[in-house]
């Protein structure tokens, strides 16, 4: 005779209970949608060294190629141009921080530090200034 509680029917039930356990987990698991943005999208380059958002929502990216900002719809692209009036060393950017005014601070691959003012959509060269205080 049987009793209620055989190590096969508890194995049974275990096993049951995990299956029902892992279809509820699989079904539980939220969709994301992953979308990835590359030059033809408007991205200055392929190549991106960082990313971060600003207080106001704009996702401003570092690339290898300039500074890009991105506002939900498409992407704005802020490159120095060689020549007689440019002031980044180089397009090829390694840091970016947002500050509390909106501007954002730009370090480049070769050391050098920049503002980007959001107001002039202009970029200043910091490292003169920072030299003077340190």
């Amino acid at each position: 005779m049987k009793t209620a509680f055989s190590p096969s029917r508890l194995l049974r039930a275990a096993m049951s209970a995990v299956a029902v356990w892992l279809a509820v987990a699989a079904l539980a698991q939220p969709y994301c949608r992953v979308r990835t943005f590359t030059i033809a999208d408007g991205l200055a380059a392929n190549n991106v060294a960082e990313f971060s958002q600003s207080a106001d929502g704009i996702v401003w990216v570092a690339t290898w190629n300039g500074l890009c900002c991105y506002d939900g719809y498409g992407f704005s692209k802020f490159r120095d141009a060689p020549g007689a009036s440019s002031v980044l060393s180089s397009n090829r950017i390694k840091l970016i921080r947002p500050n509390s005014q909106g501007d954002i601070w730009l370090s480049l691959y070769d050391g050098t530090s920049y503002l980007f003012d959001r107001n002039s959509c202009s970029y200043i060269g910091m490292d003169g200034a920072l030299r003077k205080v340190w």
